[in-house]
C-alpha cells in the first residue's frame, strides 16, 4: 500500500532508447540511478546500488564499444529496468541490434573483464546472442549488500 492507501503495482519499469555511444551510456546510467532512488522501496543499500550501476555500466560500455564496431554510425541501445516489488528484484536488460563479438580467451592487462564483472556483481546474468543482436539481463536481489 502507498501512503495514500492505494495498492502498489507489482512492478515498476524504466525504458530508455538511445545511440550506443559513451555519452548516451552515461545518460542512461544517470537515468537508471535516479529511477532506482525513486522506484525501489525500501531504499537499496549503498553497496547494492553501486553493484547495479557498475554492472549495468559494463553492459552499456560493451554495447557502445563492440556492438556496432563495423558500422560508421552507432546503432540503438535499449535499457529496460524493472523492479518486482513482491520479489524485491531489480532486473536490468541492455539490448542492441549489432553483432556479437566473442570474448577473448584470456583478458589482457587492462581489458576483457566486463562479462566476468557483470556476472560477479549480479545475482543472475543472462546473455542472449542472436542474429538480431545481443541482450544482457542482470538481476539483483535489491536488499542484498
Amino acid at each position: 500500500m502507498t501512503a495514500l492507501g492505494h495498492p502498489q503495482k507489482p512492478t515498476t519499469t524504466l525504458r530508455r532508447v538511445g545511440l550506443a555511444d559513451p555519452l548516451t551510456a552515461a545518460g542512461l546510467r544517470h537515468d537508471l540511478g535516479e529511477w532506482l532512488r525513486q522506484a525501489v522501496t525500501p531504499p537499496i543499500p549503498a553497496t547494492r546500488y553501486a553493484d547495479i550501476l557498475c554492472g549495468v555500466n559494463e553492459a552499456l560500455a560493451n554495447c557502445a564499444e563492440h556492438a556496432y564496431n563495423k558500422q560508421s554510425v552507432p546503432g540503438a541501445v535499449t535499457l529496460q529496468a524493472t523492479y518486482d516489488i513482491r520479489r524485491r528484484v531489480v532486473r536490468v536488460c541492455v539490448a542492441d541490434h549489432g553483432a556479437w563479438r566473442p570474448p577473448r580467451s584470456e583478458p589482457d592487462d587492462t581489458r576483457g573483464r566486463g562479462l566476468a564483472l557483470m556476472r560477479a556483481l549480479a545475482d543472475r546474468c543472462t546473455i542472449e546472442r542472436h542474429a538480431e543482436g545481443t541482450m544482457i539481463c542482470l538481476e539483483y536481489d535489491a536488499q542484498t549488500g
